[in-house]
């Protein structure tokens, strides 16, 4: 499958139940040799989706893609290539990536996407980002997903220079999008950017403070 044809599917022909496919096709996309194991997607899935459950990959999203001719399953049993995969520039490959994430938030902000009685966004956890590339700033946000995920999403953005680390990540919470909203507001004399979630380092004690619980260590593993 060359780079058209996939670009084409992931886009046009991806039937999404859940979040498996784009998060599998966006692993091997973003490895160094379009691989990857069942234990790196099913872990992968649960970050997405915020729990701890063992995935059963070969069932689904392996057998599907197969079926499509994206990805062949190598003689160890236990992983999956990209079919073409060295064939794609870094380029294709970050808008491939950038069309895997297109249809990930899409199916997330649909009717699956959990939200207060009221209508408005809540339940997830409020996260605060890091990068060697701004030292003076850091970003608050909120996330249905695991902030690792989330990290992964904002570094690929175009102008990234250097990847972002997690700071801190909260408990699940079921006032997370206003806990976000609330801190943006109260330290907008520290937010350079009105349009963006970056505040300056010199609040960040501040912020922590204001932040639910840290998830524990085990969780996060």
């Amino acid at each position: 499958m060359d780079y058209h044809e996939l670009a084409d599917f992931i886009a046009n022909r991806m039937q999404m139940e859940q979040v498996y496919q784009p998060v599998m096709l966006g692993l091997m996309l973003d490895s160094v040799d379009g691989v990857t194991s069942e234990e790196e997607a099913s872990a992968a899935f649960g970050a997405v989706l915020d729990d701890e459950h063992k995935y059963d990959v070969r069932r689904y999203p392996g057998d599907v893609l197969i079926g499509h001719g994206v990805i062949e399953p190598l003689a160890n049993g236990r992983s999956y290539r990209l079919l073409g995969f060295e064939h794609f520039s870094g380029q294709e490959r970050a808008t491939l990536i950038a069309l895997c994430d297109a249809r990930l938030q899409v199916y997330l902000a649909g009717d699956k996407e959990a939200r207060t009685e009221s209508g408005q966004l809540g339940p997830g956890r409020v996260y605060i980002l890091t990068s060697p590339a701004t030292p003076t700033l850091f970003k608050v946000g909120y996330t249905t997903v695991r902030a690792a995920y989330r990290a992964k999403e904002v570094s690929r953005g175009t102008g990234v220079p250097e990847a972002f680390d997690v700071y801190y990540e909260s408990v699940r919470v079921p006032d997370a999008y206003q806990i976000e909203q609330e801190i943006l507001h109260d330290f907008a004399h520290a937010r350079p950017n009105p349009n963006k979630e970056f505040l300056e380092v010199r609040v960040l004690r501040e912020v922590v403070d204001r932040l639910p619980p840290k998830e524990s260590i085990a969780a996060e593993g």
